[in-house]
C-alpha cells in the first residue's frame, strides 16, 4: 500500500511541475520583432480603408521595419508598400516594390511571401494587359504554393 501511495505522490508532483510549463511558455510577452511582423501583416490587410490615414502608418511602419535587425520584416515591409502603391493604381511602383520583397523572401525562402509576390506580380501584369507577363508569374505563383 504505501508504494502506491508514493507512487500517487510522484505522479502528482510530476503533473504539478509539468502542469505550469505551458502557462509559462506562452506567456512571454512578444518580442519587438514579433509585435513588428504583426504590425505589417495588419497594416497590409487595411489598404482599402482610409487610404492616407493608413499609408502614413504603413510609411512609419516601413521606416520602422528598415532599420530594425528582423530580415523577414525587411522584405515582407517592401511587399507590404507595394500593396499600397498597387491599391493606389500607382502600379509601376508598386511592383518595384513587389520584387524587392520577393528578392528578400527568396533569399529567406519565405514561400508564403515568395507567392504572394508572384501573385501581385500576375495581378499587376494582367490590369496593365501584359497578358503573356501575367501568366508567367500566375505560374510561378502556382509553382510555388
Amino acid at each position: 500500500m504505501p508504494s502506491r501511495l508514493v507512487a500517487f505522490y510522484i505522479v502528482l508532483a510530476w503533473l504539478g511541475v509539468f502542469s505550469f510549463l505551458p502557462l509559462v511558455i506562452f506567456s512571454q510577452p512578444p518580442t519587438d520583432t514579433l509585435a513588428l511582423k504583426e504590425r505589417i501583416v495588419k497594416a497590409e490587410g487595411k489598404i482599402w480603408g482610409n487610404y492616407p490615414e493608413e499609408f502614413k502608418k504603413a510609411k512609419s511602419i516601413y521606416s520602422e521595419a528598415k532599420n530594425s535587425d528582423c530580415v523577414k520584416c525587411k522584405y515582407r515591409v517592401e511587399f507590404m508598400m507595394g500593396k499600397y502603391y498597387w491599391a493606389n493604381g500607382l502600379y509601376a511602383k508598386g511592383s518595384d516594390y513587389f520584387r524587392i520583397g520577393l528578392r528578400g523572401a527568396l533569399r529567406a525562402k519565405d514561400t508564403l511571401v515568395i507567392g504572394y509576390c508572384y501573385h501581385y506580380l500576375a495581378v499587376t501584369h494582367y490590369y496593365q494587359a501584359y497578358y503573356d507577363s501575367a501568366f508567367h508569374y500566375y505560374q510561378k505563383a502556382y509553382d510555388v504554393l
